[in-house]
């Protein structure tokens, strides 16, 4: 899952955990402006999702109470969940590379796609405690070495994940989504269906399922500009029969279309 950058700070991690973890994240100090939504695009990623409840208490040089009220494992997206301002509400999360969360959940990924069950209904109970830990502490600099030090001790490394799955994902991310599945199979020596059936409990999403959001991000980046792109020319760079395909899948992934995505971008960015 990612978020609209004005209201999202990004954290690096360790060197351990970078060939796993994509990301620490938490939002911005800034709140939403009052009446603002704004989209959680679907990205191939799997986090791990705080949220924490803000109270206003007498005057204190520590501000307001802050506790953590959920911890959620979402899973890969295949649709865009939209959120809106609540000026009560703090989130912070860990975000794995995509086919890269299973060692540390060790469950399969392939029953959780736009989904976000409690973490207590997934992982064992002193993994639930240590995450758990991270609504101890009152700064977000504490909180996030918290949860990379309990991420640390949650196995990860990649080591119960398939070569031809770790492989598989790191083709079809270095084409961004345009290799053909088939052509992926062929590579890698493993039937089209076997890959999938392997795709879908390690990585949560099928072989072309990624690898349509992956150049959904793309187009994601490429409505950034300054100018308005020239939606045949992009949709022939990115790989899409014409415009119109273009169009379509953008809208599937997004809710809205891309036309509309790029003005809410240049709104946020001038508020």
């Amino acid at each position: 899952m990612a978020a609209a950058p004005r209201f999202y700070v990004e954290y690096p991690v360790c060197e351990e955990l970078k060939p796993s973890v994509d990301c620490l994240w938490s939002s911005a100090e800034a709140p939403l402006p009052a009446g603002l939504s704004y989209p959680i695009l679907p990205d191939g990623c799997v986090d791990i999702v705080f949220r924490f409840r803000t109270r206003p208490r007498a005057p204190d040089p520590l501000g307001p109470q802050v506790s953590l009220e959920d911890v959620w494992i979402v899973g890969p997206m295949t649709r865009a969940v939209w959120m809106a301002q609540d000026p009560t509400i703090a989130w912070m999360g860990a975000r794995f590379k995509p086919g890269r969360a299973y060692p540390f959940l060790e469950t399969p990924l392939g029953v959780m796609a736009d989904l976000k069950p409690d973490a207590r209904q997934l992982l064992e109970s002193r993994k639930v405690k240590a995450l758990g830990r991270a609504g101890e502490p009152h700064s977000i600099e504490e909180r996030l070495r918290i949860v990379e030090a309990t991420l640390l001790g949650m196995n990860g490394g990649g080591r119960n994940i398939p070569d031809h799955v770790v492989e598989g994902v790191h083709r079809i991310r270095a084409g961004g989504g345009e290799l053909r599945i088939d052509d992926l199979c062929s590579e890698l020596g493993i039937s089209r269906q076997h890959l999938g059936r392997e795709f879908v409990r390690y990585v949560g999403l099928s072989p072309k399922a990624l690898s349509r959001i992956l150049r959904f991000r793309r187009v994601n980046r490429s409505l950034r500009g300054s100018t308005p792109p020239n939606w045949a020319d992009l949709a022939v760079e990115l790989g899409y029969y014409d415009q119109a395909h273009l169009i379509a899948e953008f809208s599937r992934f997004s809710g809205i279309s891309p036309q509309r995505y790029r003005r809410l971008v240049k709104s946020q960015e001038s508020r």
